[in-house]
């Protein structure tokens, strides 16, 4: 059984083949096509005077390029794959065929001219290549022999069944009124394609390949691949979960509130009339505009609006290298505590501001804020949590985000309907809620074992050791603890010792974690969803709603990542969340591409619109259960204490500057790329997913102070 199911999963590989052998020929017997992108033969398809060779109006080089350059692609691309199949092995040419075949069958879909759509055709050629490569090899692989001869015939089943959905598709989108009909069936190509790619991440590789790879003992079991990346026998220290780590754990995790709400709250603001108005007139202006005429992808392009949502992130960028500082001398909490107090200050600020210098110097501590909270609580989550609870305690300040933006929404939607023009200000200074529960419970917090020991408090480390383990038998566990700290006093200057090469993996993992947890493109749809969502066409309190129901996905799919992330595994999460975020992000750019095109004028129908609406809902809860906690998760968890506040700080500043980066440049970007901007982000998702893939091992159930073993 475990043969067959894998040879079935594997064969769907054809599907991708098929599709594209009878959708090629549907699409360029329809008219609307023709004369859009091939107007000299649409022209002689319609002569009637009946002087045209009959045997001549499909004669264009051009119309026969879309067609053959999938093959030359495809021919040059098997050797790329032999290398892939023979290095990375089957299961990985097989990903990759998949994922490339998805981004063309996008790009084909969204296609303006006749070069899109030739290099849409390229890139299936491309993912068309490595699956013909791959998969047949594979089967013949995996079958005994026996069987061999009918598993691998299951490849050329996938490739009929391919053509004729192919061509049934064809048969129904030739009805769509509109003209869009080909668009749809170019795009649904992404349906075999996904079909295939997530069936290779669950395949395992054959054994065979194992043993060309040198994994001898893997090829003997053949066992579930679940990456690359192999976890080593690590210690259980045994305790028990008790009520006091759930409880403070559950307070600091509240450090995360502050930047959730303001995550939410600016988006919020930056749509409200009034607010622009008073502070950002030349976008108010724009917002006025009701001429049809305007751009509808550059109507919030203003850079003083950007920096007034920016300028946080790069205070926190700044403020995480002192926060690092303070949580190494002073510890944990009292890091907690400082944040806590400037973010306070800060919505105060905002709330009574008067220009925007104001408006921007309180954004400004209200990043300071951030970066404090951002750096301490993480790492004092990862302490005081065991081992195999660590994930989903750690989980909690994601959880305490997605409810700082729900609540932000919320208030949004509120304040919006305030009569007197003071909304925004109840808006902004209601900051100070979060920060006030976040100043607060940190007075009540003590400090983890490993900052007491860090510090020298040895007695209070041993005793707080054993309240949160609930357990007087602790030696094993704070004897290395004790180590660790021991190492970590040795170590006078942490920043430089992180550069050390026995480091250089978790440092890789701090830097590329958060830059491409922000590259997913999220705070874009959260700090501007209001704005994003007028764009696309709801009105004022439409595009409010909008953005409450996108917070409640987020909270509510953060739970998923609790109850999973001890179980399943961090890599898992990470794979599927990145898979599920593609394919949204593909399908958003070709429904804005399709209503706006490249000239940005247009409207969308409610449905349309409500479409637009799933879609990103289901990329946001991808991202509530995979990036977005995991990307604070895993850098927290993976650095030894000599270096953890550094490389917790490391971990922060990229995140905030990557933040800045995409919240500075987002609404100049959307002007500019349209719905491409779209595909740019999806690009970086496919990256990552393969990043992931291959390089980070799993963390799930490993001591702190044991992942050096992995």
């Amino acid at each position: 059984m475990f043969v067959l199911m894998t040879c079935l999963v594997a064969a769907t590989g054809g599907l991708i083949f098929g599709y594209d052998l009878g959708i090629s020929g549907g699409v360029t017997s329809m008219d609307v096509f023709l004369e859009k992108l091939f107007p000299s033969v649409y022209k002689k398809m319609q002569d009637d005077t009946g002087r045209t060779n009959q045997y001549c109006k499909f004669d264009s080089q051009l119309l026969t390029s879309f067609t053959s350059s999938l093959y030359i692609a495809a021919l040059v691309a098997s050797f790329a794959a032999s290398i892939t199949t023979r290095i990375f092995g089957r299961k990985v040419s097989m990903l990759t065929g998949g994922i490339i075949f998805l981004i063309g069958s996008a790009l084909n879909g969204a296609a303006t001219n006749v070069t899109m759509l030739i290099l849409g055709r390229t890139l299936l050629g491309i993912g068309v290549g490595y699956a013909n490569q791959s998969v047949p090899v594979y089967l013949s692989e995996m079958a005994p022999a026996k069987l061999r001869g009918a598993l691998n015939m299951g490849f050329q089943l996938a490739i009929t069944i391919g053509i004729l959905a192919a061509n049934l598709v064809n048969y129904g989108t030739a009805k769509i009124k509109g003209g869009y009909g080909w668009r749809v069936s170019l795009a649904l190509a992404a349906v075999p394609a996904i079909i295939m790619t997530v069936g290779a991440i669950f395949l395992p590789d054959t054994p065979n390949s194992l043993l060309e790879r040198g994994h001898q003992e893997k090829a003997k079991t053949i066992k579930m691949a679940g990456g690359l990346a192999i976890q080593a026998d690590t210690k259980d220290y045994g305790g028990k979960i008790t009520m006091f780590v759930l409880m403070t754990c559950l307070v600091a995790a509240t450090g995360g509130l502050i930047f959730g709400y303001d995550l939410g709250i600016s988006g919020g603001v930056t749509s409200m009339d009034v607010f622009l108005e008073k502070f950002f007139p030349s976008v108010y202006k724009k917002m006025q505009d009701d001429t049809g005429k305007t751009n509808q992808y550059c109507k919030f392009d203003s850079q003083l609006l950007t920096s007034f949502t920016s300028s946080l992130y790069i205070a926190a960028l700044v403020a995480s290298f002192a926060a690092s500082v303070t949580t190494r001398i002073f510890g944990r909490k009292v890091s907690m505590l400082a944040g806590g107090i400037i973010f306070l200050i800060g919505s105060a600020f905002n709330g009574a501001a008067t220009n925007v210098t104001m408006l921007i110097l309180g954004r400004i501590l209200l990043g300071i804020g951030v970066g404090y909270a951002n750096q301490s609580v993480p790492v004092y989550l990862s302490e005081m949590a065991p081992a195999k609870l660590r994930g989903a305690l750690n989980m909690g300040f994601q959880l305490a985000i997605a409810i700082g933006i729900l609540a932000a929404n919320l208030v949004n939607y509120g304040t919006a309907k305030i009569k007197g023009g003071y909304g925004w200000r109840v808006s902004l200074a209601l900051a100070a809620v979060p920060a006030i529960i976040m100043t607060v419970g940190a007075i009540f917090l003590p400090d983890t074992p490993n900052s007491l020991l860090e510090r020298g408090h040895q007695e209070k480390a041993t005793t707080m050791l054993q309240k949160i383990r609930g357990n007087q038998e602790v030696e094993e566990e704070f004897q290395d603890l004790i180590e660790a700290s021991e190492a970590a006093k040795k170590i006078a200057h942490p920043w430089r010792n992180i550069l050390q090469p026995r480091y250089r993996p978790q440092l890789i993992m701090s830097i590329m974690i958060p830059f491409f947890q922000q590259f997913t493109g999220i705070n874009v749809i959260m700090f501007y969803a209001p704005l994003l969502f007028k764009t696309i066409g709801f009105g004022d309190d439409a595009a409010l709603m909008s953005a409450v129901i996108t917070g409640l996905v987020n909270m509510f799919a953060t739970f998923v990542s609790i109850g999973t992330v001890d179980r399943v595994g961090r890599r898992m999460l990470f794979l599927e969340g990145g898979i599920q975020m593609l394919i949204c992000q593909i399908l958003v750019g070709v429904i804005l591409g399709m209503k706006f095109g490249v000239e940005g004028v247009g409207s969308m129908s409610k449905s349309s619109s409500y479409l637009v609406l799933v879609l990103i809902c289901a990329y946001v809860a991808a991202f509530a259960w995979s990036w977005g906690p995991l990307g604070w998760l895993v850098p927290s968890e993976i650095f030894p204490l000599e270096i953890r506040s550094a490389g917790q700080a490391i971990n922060v500043s990229v995140n905030m500057f990557f933040t800045f980066i995409i919240a500075q440049a987002f609404l100049t970007m959307l002007c500019h790329m349209k719905f491409g901007l779209f595909f740019f982000f999806g690009g970086f998702v496919l990256i990552m997913t393969l990043f992931i893939f291959f390089f980070l091992p799993e963390t799930k159930n490993v001591p702190i102070e044991e992942m050096n073993n992995i």
